[in-house]
């Protein structure tokens, strides 16, 4: 800068040039042509720094003479540059701002004897303002560090929001701020969202009486039945085998029993009458066997799972379970509620049940109990909450899934877009504090 303000005073031929920069408003003198370093407190550069801030104020270009030129009506007043002249001792001080579109990034001030500055001299100075203004402004913008540069950005922000022009940004804020105005102050109901699972209120299982091999198959899941129909049927051969060797055997016992008792043996009556006994104990056992053999359904309902038509002949263990049954129109619904929300939930709150498969007819629930042990599944923790259904669709089945929303009460929209990124940022603060 001090070889660019000699050369200045060489161009025009003056006593002293200094430049000043604009920063926020603020005129910080920079450069003095006649010395290389110099004090910012002395009365000179105040004086200097003064005469900037008033062409900065009014945004033009300022001479002052010591003798009017031009007309009396033309001439500005110029206070702080006549005050500059008078403790330099310069007859012409001039000031010209170097202007980046309507933005002022510099000034200069120029100083002589006594000539006057021409008209000539006043277009080579707009012509060196056009040039030299953007190469200031790249300059300050490059010297800038992080806090200026932020600095920078949060004024520029806030001259678009509260000073002149900008209208797009301020209707921008105005409709920002309303909208968070109404997010915060206007409650809206809040319902918690989960996965849902249709059950029977009541599951009856079907299972194997005892060893031995399917021979039948009738139904299969899916399929609704009615109380007493035949389900499956276990392979009976042996069994009735065996229950013709045992009502043969009790046939031989009660013959010996009536020849034991015509000829008054009493030991033999004994003997026979308890072999007698086990034979018809063996008899009955066998036949229960077969009438158990005929699986039933236990009441009108619809079959949740089971199907025995690819394993005719496969062999069963005692108890296996078979088939499994649910009543039709008395259901229960599960719904898997995440670990953080499970707070809002509680018994007695209602909501609204969508199923996939018919999702065009959303079922009121009721909320019935809230067991207090989680379960994971695919890598996230649900609590299990039962309910009830207000009103069931009749197409409804067991073993349809959906979605179910609890409504737990009125929250601001702010807080329903906004809670779940709070928990989670409140518990990593926790987990990284010490």
């Amino acid at each position: 800068m001090f070889e660019l303000v000699s050369a200045l005073r060489g161009r025009f031929s003056c006593t002293r040039v200094a430049i000043g920069l604009v920063s926020h408003a603020e005129v910080s003198l920079l450069a003095i042509s006649d010395a290389a370093t110099f004090e910012k407190r002395t009365a000179l550069a105040k004086a200097y720094v003064a005469a900037m801030h008033e062409a900065h104020d009014l945004y033009r270009v300022l001479q002052s003479t010591a003798a009017p030129v031009g007309a009396e009506g033309d001439r500005v007043a110029t206070p702080k540059h006549d005050a500059l002249r008078n403790l330099s001792g310069a007859g012409v001080a001039l000031s010209q701002p170097l202007m980046i579109s309507a933005q002022c990034v510099g000034i200069v001030t120029l100083e002589r004897e006594s000539e006057p500055f021409s008209a000539d001299d006043r277009v080579w100075l707009d012509a060196f303002s056009a040039l030299f203004a953007p190469v200031i402004e790249q300059r300050r913008r490059a010297e800038r560090g992080a806090v200026g540069r932020l600095n920078d950005d949060v004024r520029g922000l806030l001259e678009k929001f509260f000073g002149p022009r900008h209208l797009v940004w301020k209707v921008s804020a105005t409709l920002v701020l309303l909208l968070t105005l109404l997010m915060v102050a206007l409650p809206f109901e809040y319902r918690v969202t989960a996965r849902t699972v249709i059950e029977g209120e009541v599951q009856r299982v079907a299972a194997a009486p005892f060893e031995g091999f399917i021979g039948a198959a009738f139904v299969r899941a899916g399929d609704s039945v009615t109380a007493g129909q035949p389900l499956a049927q276990l392979d009976d051969r042996e069994l009735r085998i065996e229950q013709a060797r045992w009502d043969s055997e009790r046939r031989q016992f009660e013959n010996k029993l009536r020849e034991a008792m015509a000829g008054h043996d009493l030991t033999a009556v004994q003997v026979v009458g308890a072999q007698l006994a086990q034979a018809e104990a063996q008899l009955d056992l066998v036949t229960g066997k077969i009438e158990r053999a005929h699986l039933t359904a236990p009441f009108d309902g619809i079959v949740v799972s089971g199907d025995l038509s690819q394993r005719i002949g496969a062999p069963v263990q005692l108890g296996e379970k078979l088939f499994e049954i649910a009543p039709l129109q008395s259901y229960r619904i599960i719904l898997q509620v995440d670990e953080r929300e499970i707070r809002h939930v509680q018994m007695g709150q209602e909501g609204d049940l969508v199923i996939t498969g018919i999702a065009g007819e959303p079922m009121p629930f009721r909320a019935s109990k809230v067991t207090p042990v989680a379960m994971a599944q695919d890598g996230r923790n649900f609590f299990r909450v039962e309910a009830d259904l207000m009103d069931a669709s009749p197409r409804l089945r067991p073993g349809m899934e959906g979605v179910g929303k609890i409504r737990v009460g009125s929250r601001s929209l702010w807080w329903i877009f906004t809670h779940s990124f709070s928990d989670w940022l409140i518990l990593k603060l926790w987990t990284w504090l010490p």
